[in-house]
């Protein structure tokens, strides 16, 4: 007996040992502060990115985070590769609160699955996934990735705030390079500065950052890069395939882009009849761009090809021709090429659409992800994937952002313009029942960045899916829609929503009374949430304008006992609102603007946003009050 005793206390320390020796990542470890204010903490992070030659490098990354909240999505990790890269080591362990290591992926575990992106015809890009996950919170996961690059066109950022509510304990950046090879590496919001060691054969830059606390997450915040601290790194030569460029100015990477797909804007000759043709009757360039422009979307698609060189370089223009499809480039480079025929010169220019993201003049990192044409002798700028833009509109994901002309020997950064006029003018019709029900007839222009959804709806959406949209989009509880046109103007950013529609109970009944709401139409009753504390700027990135008049017709044997009778006007840096109501004989009109500017403001300024908007909301729900006659 004494023996087992002797045997289960020695089995219990040596137990205890080996935990205590395995326990990596305890959460009591963690500074309060950094646990307190985060949904997830780096507990280590280490990146190093060992450069062999332009065209050949290891990545080694280890990363390990505690996840605070079961919203999280970092149990999941993702690496890509494709015929230019290799994975060659993944692996994953998840720690308990205490440390403990409970489970490790298996090979099974690892899910290789194609990088479809849902667009792409044909793509290379593939990714691996694996997941760790557990029930009991905070837990740690642990990813381990070995990756060899076969190929090198740019070196991996370093991202020491990866997202808004994420803490880091220890993060590393290590990059190895060539003596004869250089790096450019800019800082953003941050000071952080590499331990920098020249050796006999290659060069090594260190970043390190602790415990750098987290930034919420607070609504109407600047850009995330205008906000998160990171430090981007891009190699000064590169080589894809059998290419070599240069990323040392904007001008060498443009003059890599530009010869990479020079001599690809060749038409057969049947093509350039077709042009002479098509701008025949054409009295200005301008008439012979919109004819062109509406020859590309009416015969050719958007599909996109990503193999290889296919990221950088297009397929010629009788490639495009023949297919009667392309990606972006090809597409661009088609139009440019029946532009080029018609005696027009254009640019292709790379911008990363949809994504905020502003490239700085003095360092070239090619951070694009789309290519558009623009057209200076006009001003002009092409959308060519899109089958239904009207010609010379920028679209809502290019506009005001920093882009690449491509141009031989003077390609350059520019910005593309903004969009002026964004918003709704609408004329109301509102026809009451002594029961409260209405009928609504609603005749709208919507212009600019609010269009944009309206016209995707009209080309390529059923009816259904358009009254849909409708009973979404309105404030009301109940109503039948009986007739809905969306009509977008084919030269103009502008589509015009027409509709009718029965709404029961669209005014309150109570006695002999009717209670009826105003605007509630397109009501403006959004109120910032407030924020007692806070910290970031508050920035409205566009302009907005509502114009709204409602002609409502009072219902036989009834008349106006309450209704506003002075204008209210409402005032601040961040918009201007007016209220105007007037009664003319059975009829009230209800004339209303709405404006909201652009603009950064310094974070004391919040409060002042936020009272902007609650006296709009408050003077939007205003009601007139009809009682029945005597």
């Amino acid at each position: 007996m004494i023996k087992i005793i002797r045997y289960l206390t020695l089995v219990f320390v040596l137990f205890c040992h080996y935990n205590l020796l395995g326990q990596k990542y305890v959460v009591d470890d963690i500074p309060k502060k950094l646990l307190e204010e985060s949904t997830d903490i780096i507990r280590y992070q280490k990146t190093e990115f060992i450069v062999k030659s332009p065209d050949n490098a290891t990545e080694l990354r280890k990363i390990a985070i505690t996840i605070n909240d079961k919203s999280s999505q970092r149990n999941i990790y993702r690496v890509g590769y494709d015929d230019y890269s290799k994975i060659k080591k993944i692996s994953g362990t998840l720690y308990n609160a205490n440390g403990i290591a409970i489970r490790k992926i298996k090979k099974k575990d690892i899910q290789d699955v194609s990088g479809f992106d849902g667009i792409s015809l044909y793509t290379d890009y593939r990714l691996k996934i694996v997941s760790l996950t557990h029930n009991e919170y905070p837990y740690t996961v642990e990813f381990e990735v070995e990756k060899e690059h076969l190929e090198i066109q740019d070196y991996p950022d370093w991202y020491i705030l990866p997202d808004y509510d994420v803490a880091v304990e220890d993060s590393w950046y290590i990059l190895s390079i060539p003596n004869k090879m250089n790096v450019h590496y800019k800082n953003y919001n941050t000071e952080l500065q590499p331990d920098i060691n020249k050796m006999s054969a290659t060069t090594t830059y260190t970043w390190k950052a602790t415990a750098i606390a987290p930034i919420a997450k607070e609504i109407h915040s600047p850009p995330y890069y205008e906000v998160l601290p990171s430090i981007h790194l891009i190699p000064s030569t590169f080589k894809v395939k059998s290419y070599t460029g240069s990323m040392n100015s904007w001008q060498d990477f443009g003059n890599f882009m530009y010869n990479l797909n020079k001599g690809r804007d060749e038409l057969s000759p049947e093509m350039k009849t077709k042009v002479q043709e098509l701008t025949a009757n054409a009295q200005t360039d301008k008439e012979k761009i919109d004819q062109l422009y509406r020859y590309l979307q009416e015969n050719t698609r958007y599909v996109s090809v990503q193999l290889g060189i296919g990221g950088w370089q297009t397929f010629d223009a009788q490639y495009v021709e023949k297919n009667k499809y392309g990606d972006c480039k090809a597409l661009t480079n088609f139009m440019k090429s029946m532009l080029k025929e018609a005696n027009i010169k254009a640019f292709p220019v790379l911008i990363n659409s949809g994504k905020s993201f502003e490239h700085d003049q003095t360092f070239a990192e090619p951070n694009f992800n789309h290519v558009i044409l623009n057209v200076p002798s006009e001003n002009y700028w092409l959308e060519c994937t899109s089958s239904y833009s009207p010609s010379g509109y920028i679209t809502s994901g290019n506009e005001n952002k920093t882009a690449l002309l491509i141009s031989e020997n003077e390609s350059k950064l520019i910005k593309t313009p903004k969009i002026k006029n964004s918003g709704i003018e609408q004329n109301i019709v509102l026809q009451l029942s002594d029961t409260g029900d209405a009928t609504i007839v609603n005749q709208a222009i919507f212009k600019g960045r609010t269009q944009e959804k309206l016209r995707y709806l009209s080309n390529a959406m059923s009816p259904d899916d358009q009254k849909e949209y409708l009973r979404k989009r309105l404030n009301l509880s109940t109503f039948k829609v009986n007739d809905l046109d969306i009509l977008p103007k084919k030269q103009k950013p502008e589509t015009v929503l027409a509709y009718t529609l029965y709404a029961d109970k669209y005014a309150s009944k109570a006695g002999n009374r009717l209670f009826v709401p105003l605007n509630k139409i397109d009501n403006i009753n959004y109120v910032p949430k407030e924020i007692k504390d806070r910290k970031l700027p508050v920035h409205l990135k566009n302009n907005y304008t509502l114009e709204s008049v409602t002609t409502m017709h009072i219902p036989e044997g009834f008349e106006i006992e309450s209704l506003p009778n002075k204008p209210i006007n409402i005032r601040s840096k961040f918009g201007t609102y007016s209220l105007k109501i007037t009664q003319q004989g059975h009829q009230v009109l209800v004339h209303r603007t709405f404006k909201q500017n652009a603009i950064t403001s310094s974070a004391d300024t919040y409060q002042e946003f936020r009272e902007f908007y609650k006296k709009v909301s408050t003077t939007e729900n205003i009601e007139a009050v009809l009682v029945k006659k005597k």
